[in-house]
């Protein structure tokens, strides 16, 4: 419940998530999006969400981040090339 934890708690993950944004966004959108830029929209999401993570390890954390990333990714993907 407290917001300035579960800040602290995301930016454990920013250097993971952003590997994972640069490698994803690849060589066509290089140069037109930022990966930290969309990490931030991750976290933003997972902040107001968070109520909604049912997980209970670590594990599950990362695998529910990687799941908001890649929904990014996609709505990123169909705005810049098209659905």
């Amino acid at each position: 419940g407290n917001d300035d934890a579960l800040g602290r708690l995301l930016e454990l993950y920013r250097p993971y998530l952003t590997l994972l944004a640069r490698v994803q966004i690849g060589q066509r959108l290089q140069g037109k999006v930022d990966p930290g830029d969309l990490v931030q929209e991750t976290f933003l999401e997972a902040h107001k969400n968070f109520d909604r993570f049912r997980g209970t390890s670590e594990p599950q954390l990362v695998g529910w981040l990687r799941q908001i990333l890649a929904a990014r990714l996609a709505d990123l993907l169909r705005r810049y090339l098209g659905a």
